[in-house]
Formats: structure tokens, C-alpha cells, sequence
């Protein structure tokens, strides 16, 4: 009697805020541990082998699962900072240019390298570099802003910005804010699309 011909075992993480996340373990590994005839050291020897790459499946999970929970606090953390008095829209705004950062090839490829992101010169969000106490509240505003940062991880948001990259608060002027490529303009920011891609 054979074993059934199965490639892969898929392993699924509903729970990450990207939506379904799935990794592969070689199933072909975990059924030859248990085939018959083999004496019992053998099967335990086999067995120990199988379950290394278990194990190291379960340790990259834990890792993608830390990693999700790293970026889901750090855009938080952005939209609370960056618009926690804002209304929502203000709040889904950030989220938005947060996320089009990601996307683009101008900027790192995690979330929380986006939003700490520093040059010689400059922060890419200012609360990054205040001086002031990072540690988000525990308050309304703060769930606010989690719960769009789920949203935003998603890809539920509708993008409020037209596609902006940068914005600015509407009392400063910094020398990067061109009007013509003024995309938006919601609560206290004015947003604007600066590059391509």
C-alpha cells in the first residue's frame, strides 16, 4: 500500500493583516518519517529529520507573523502621529501616502523603513525625529489610526490622495511643494504627487 502523491502541504496565516499568507512544507519529507517496515530507531531518526523542516516552518511563520505585527504598529504609529487629530479622511490619507511610498520604487520595501526613512538632511515624517516620545496611547485616536493601518495593510483603503507621495502640513511651505503637482487637499495637509513610479 503507497502513500498518496502529495507535493505540498499548504500552511495558511488568515490572521496576518495582508490577508491570507501561505508558505510550503515538502510533505514527501513528514510521510517518509512514518513508512512501514523501517525498525523503530530508524522511524525515530526519520522522524527527527522530518520534523527540522517543521520546525523551521514554524519558525519563519513566527517570523512573518512579527514581521506583519512590526508593520501594522509602525503604519499606526505614522497615521497617529502624522494625522491623529485629523477626521478620518485626514487619518486614511497618511495611510494612503504611506502605502504609495511602499509601492514605489523610489522608497525601501517595508513599511516601517518607509516611515523611518531619514536623509543627511531630513526625516521622511517628522515625529521620527522630534525628540518626542514615540510610544503610541492608548486612547481612541490611537484605535482609530490601528484600525486603518489594517485596512491600509489590506489594500482595502481607496486612495484619497491622487496617488500622492508627498504631502505637507498647510502652515508650512516647505521647497519641494510645487503646486502644479498639487493632488489633494484634505484637513490641515496638501498632498502632491512628485514622482513617477
Amino acid at each position: 500500500m503507497g502513500y498518496p502523491a502529495i507535493a505540498l502541504a499548504v500552511v495558511l496565516f488568515s490572521s496576518l493583516p495582508f490577508g491570507l499568507q501561505a508558505s510550503f512544507i515538502d510533505a514527501d519529507q513528514v510521510a517518509s518519517a512514518s513508512k512501514p517496515g523501517k525498525t523503530k530507531s530508524s522511524k525515530k531518526r526519520k522522524t527527527t529529520r522530518a520534523r527540522a523542516p517543521i520546525r523551521a516552518q514554524a519558525g519563519r511563520a513566527q517570523a512573518v507573523r512579527a514581521q506583519a505585527s512590526s508593520a501594522l504598529n509602525c503604519m499606526a504609529q505614522n497615521i497617529y502621529f502624522e494625522a491623529g487629530i485629523e477626521d478620518r479622511q485626514g487619518k486614511i490619507a497618511v495611510a494612503n501616502v504611506t502605502m504609495n511610498r511602499l509601492k514605489s520604487r523610489h522608497y525601501p520595501d517595508s513599511v516601517c523603513s518607509v516611515v523611518f526613512q531619514r536623509s543627511a538632511k531630513a526625516c521622511a515624517f517628522s515625529w521620527t525625529c522630534d525628540g518626542k516620545s514615540n510610544l503610541p496611547p492608548s486612547n481612541e485616536l490611537y484605535q482609530e489610526s490601528l484600525q486603518i493601518a489594517r485596512l491600509a495593510l489590506s489594500g482595502a483603503l481607496k486612495d484619497v490622495t491622487g496617488a500622492a507621495d508627498h504631502y505637507h502640513a498647510n502652515y508650512v511651505s516647505p521647497g519641494w511643494g510645487k503646486r502644479d503637482k498639487l493632488s489633494a487637499r484634505i484637513g490641515r495637509h496638501l498632498f502632491y504627487k512628485l514622482l513617477d513610479g
